[in-house]
């Protein structure tokens, strides 16, 4: 048994409600970076979705006016895996994630228009959590 998983973080392409863009956001990490797991359990689609976000820093100007730093979502884990992780953290379990790869892909369109090539930021992410193993199956297992 491993004491984390990876996984993908789905939705990258999507714009976020405040338009900021997703793989903007992503473009900007690196390996390592610690990430932050919110539940949304309002979420219409899926009642285990579970928002993958980061914090923007405030710069040297917005700490002087004491700015907080602004949490901006990368996308969500897919609905399998927050299946998994989402009855730990209601439970109060402590997940942690972390940036684990970006990779870069590119995605082709052929249209009216012509073809057209967009370069996409793929984010995979370590997850652990606080006294869990996981099997080979990602299901999570109390050490």
């Amino acid at each position: 048994m491993d004491n984390s998983i990876i996984a993908y973080v789905i939705g990258v392409t999507y714009a976020n409600a405040d338009g900021s863009s997703r793989q903007e956001i992503i473009g900007n990490c690196r390996k390592g970076d610690e990430l932050i797991l919110l539940r949304e359990p309002s979420n219409p689609y899926d009642i285990n979705a579970i928002k993958v976000c980061t914090f923007k820093k405030p710069g040297f100007f917005s700490r002087l006016l004491r700015r907080k730093p602004v949490l901006l979502q990368l996308g969500y884990l897919s609905e399998y895996v927050a299946s998994r992780i989402a009855p730990l953290m209601d439970e109060g379990v402590h997940v942690q994630a972390v940036v684990n790869e970006i990779e870069q892909s590119e995605k082709v369109e052929t249209g009216h228009s012509g073809t057209v090539i967009e370069s996409i930021h793929e984010c995979l992410v370590e997850i652990s959590a606080e006294n869990v193993k996981w099997d080979t199956d990602r299901n999570p297992v109390l050490a």
